[in-house]
């Protein structure tokens, strides 16, 4: 049985993710090391309990590696640490990079791609991931408990990824987008603010929280809470007129089709 506090991190890459997803693991005890050449940004880690190391140190220090780093430079800092990445369980995190690519520049590391969100940081992510030939069965007890520590997760084929990169990976933005409207409808009709904010953040929770464990669709719990002539149907008549959901589904397909080209690139910039 793997064992969360004798598991040692390395997440090579402190910006957004790699601290959301370092401040989530310290948070579950287990043992966290980052890594960035900016070394100001370890530095509001640190007082969680989290050590700076310089790359070689951390990866030689870690039972698993973790790459959160920008596409356009994911691969070329894979590479040029591959040596030290021998027989290293190594996650990536890097929209768009197959794992084709991560095993062309790291062959002797066995690869996880996946794909989280800034959520990791409070424990409430969801992390899709693909795992490459070469890993074993105890990397996989070790993946499953890791990415679960970091909120729902969930192993899934690679082409998946790009999607849930459209729609996990970028949905914080899209949900804090939704939170601010609401805010600002609140504010409109002449709430307080704080109170506007706190009531349409605790019903994001609430609505989501009911769909995963009641299991109904979506559609279902909506109609549950329309009434004929009620408040909820003009709302929502409102909605419709602003086409919301079609601009939703344009904005995870075109995230998604931004995530298959990041990877393309650095597949053209080789040849």
């Amino acid at each position: 049985m793997v064992n969360k506090k004798r598991c040692t991190i390395a997440v090579i890459g402190a910006g957004m993710l790699g601290s959301s997803v370092a401040r989530g693991w310290v948070k579950e005890n287990c043992t966290v090391i980052a890594y960035d050449k900016d070394r100001q940004k370890v530095e509001s880690l640190e007082e969680l309990g989290i050590c700076y190391e310089e790359s070689n140190e951390a990866i030689a220090r870690a039972d698993v590696v973790v790459f959160a780093l920008k596409p356009h430079i994911q691969l070329p800092v894979v590479a040029s640490l591959a040596q030290n990445l021998t027989n290293k369980l190594c996650f990536s995190m890097a929209a768009g990079i197959r794992l084709e690519q991560l095993a062309e520049a790291a062959p002797h590391a066995r690869w996880i791609r996946g794909m989280t969100n800034i959520c990791a940081a409070v424990n409430a992510a969801f992390t899709a991931y693909t795992p490459s030939e070469n890993v074993t069965e105890e990397d996989m007890k070790k993946t499953k408990l890791l990415f679960g520590l970091l909120g729902e997760s969930e192993e899934t084929a690679e082409p998946n990824l790009d999607a849930i990169t459209g729609i996990s990976g970028s949905g914080p933005a899209y949900m804090f987008t939704v939170l601010e409207a609401l805010t600002y409808g609140g504010l409109r009709v002449g709430i307080p603010k704080d109170l506007a904010l706190k009531a349409s953040a605790a019903t994001m929770i609430g609505a989501a929280k009911l769909v995963l464990e009641t299991g109904k669709h979506p559609a279902e719990l909506k109609d549950g809470v329309v009434t004929p002539g009620g408040t909820t149907i003009e709302g929502l008549y409102e909605l419709e007129e602003g086409a919301v959901r079609a601009s939703f589904i344009r904005a995870i397909a075109e995230a998604t089709r931004r995530g298959k080209e990041l990877g393309e690139q650095k597949t053209n910039k080789k040849k």
